[in-house]
């Protein structure tokens, strides 16, 4: 039984880390693509102000 326990702990673990980096690399793209509008809004301004 604790055999069991041991492959369904690994498994839980392996898809633990499998969304753990799916789920980091959206907030990456999300962080760069949140960083590309600000930049894109402050040329926005800068072109305002001239």
């Amino acid at each position: 039984m604790t055999y069991f326990f041991q492959i369904f702990n690994t498994i839980c673990f392996i898809v633990l880390l499998v969304f753990g980096f799916r789920f980091a690399n959206a907030m990456m793209k999300n962080a760069k693509a949140t960083q590309d509008l600000i930049k894109k809004l402050e040329d926005l301004n800068e072109n305002k102000k001239k």
